[in-house]
């Protein structure tokens, strides 16, 4: 038989409480960038001194 052991580590009841609620904000910025990177591509490719 195995025994186990269980540690405990300081912050890990307020790091469960930040991380999803980070996670969250990640994935809305992330989404609202994606129409915006394209609107700027297009206006960079528009633009008269494009290369």
């Amino acid at each position: 038989m195995t025994s186990k052991q269980t540690v405990t580590v300081p912050g890990t009841e307020a790091a469960a409480l930040i991380v999803p609620s980070l996670a969250s904000s990640l994935t809305t910025v992330l989404d609202q960038r994606k129409p915006l990177a394209g609107r700027i591509e297009g206006l960079l490719e528009a633009h008269p001194n494009r290369r």
